[in-house]
Parts: structure tokens; C-alpha cells; sequence
């Protein structure tokens, strides 16, 4: 993901130099959108698909490979239902804690944009989506 959220941040930020407690989720959901995010963007963000058949992709803690070199990624599949309808132009990812609304914790420009019609199929190989700190 390109950029962390600042609520991702400042848990983070928490953590390390004020010694807060971590409460991270142990699955994570991966939502399309076709507007653009900040980081200043939560799971309710304007612009996330809406359209029949759409529904924002579980990752547990087990999905993801270990981190090496400041870099985590995906080692699992991840495969969008079929779209029912037009999902439109996807333009961004977001990583958020929750099947529905909740807070983003991540996100990126998605290159190159993808056009989703009825019957297509989104998926993301093994390690096509890569989480750094930068």
C-alpha cells in the first residue's frame, strides 16, 4: 500500500514512543474504490464499488507473508465476487479493519486503473499487494 492512514499512523506512533498498547485487527479487508483516498480517509470513504456482487475481501493474519526488509505482502489469492453490474472505474485500494465502514488503515493509487464490467472478476495474485513504512 502506498500510504497508511493517519489513524494507522499515530497507532503506530502510539506504540513506539508512548508505549500504548497495540489493539490491531487480526483480519484485515480490502476494499476497491473509484474516487480518491487520503490519508485522512476511513472505511466510510466516498467512492467505495457499491455495485451488486461487491464486497471488500477478508485477509487474516496468516495471509500475509512475513515481514522482510521493512516489506510485507500477500501470499494468498484474493478474488472479488463476480461483478453483478458495472463496478466502474477502479482508481485506489484501501486496507481497512472491518467488512463495512470501520477505519482505513492503508491505501494506493491503483496502476494502472482497471475497468470493471458485469461478469468481470478482480483478483489480486500473491504478493501484488505489498504494505511498506516508508
Amino acid at each position: 500500500m502506498g500510504d497508511f492512514t493517519t489513524y494507522m499512523a499515530d497507532k503506530v506512533l502510539a506504540e513506539v514512543f508512548n508505549g500504548v498498547a497495540p489493539n490491531y485487527p487480526t483480519t484485515f479487508y480490502v476494499g476497491l474504490w473509484t474516487a480518491p483516498i487520503d490519508d485522512f480517509s476511513d472505511g466510510t470513504a466516498d467512492g467505495e464499488v457499491s455495485g451488486a456482487g461487491y464486497e471488500r475481501v477478508a485477509l487474516d493474519v496468516a495471509d500475509w507473508k512475513p515481514v522482510s526488509n521493512g516489506v510485507v505482502s500477500n501470499n494468498v489469492l484474493l478474488q472479488y465476487p463476480m461483478a453483478a453490474e458495472n463496478w466502474g472505474m477502479l482508481t485506489h485500494v484501501g486496507l481497512c479493519d472491518s467488512a463495512t465502514g470501520g477505519e482505513m488503515l492503508a491505501h494506493t493509487v491503483l496502476v494502472p486503473e482497471l475497468m470493471v464490467s458485469e461478469t468481470d472478476i478482480v483478483l489480486f495474485r500473491p504478493n501484488e499487494l505489498v504494505v511498506t513504512l516508508s
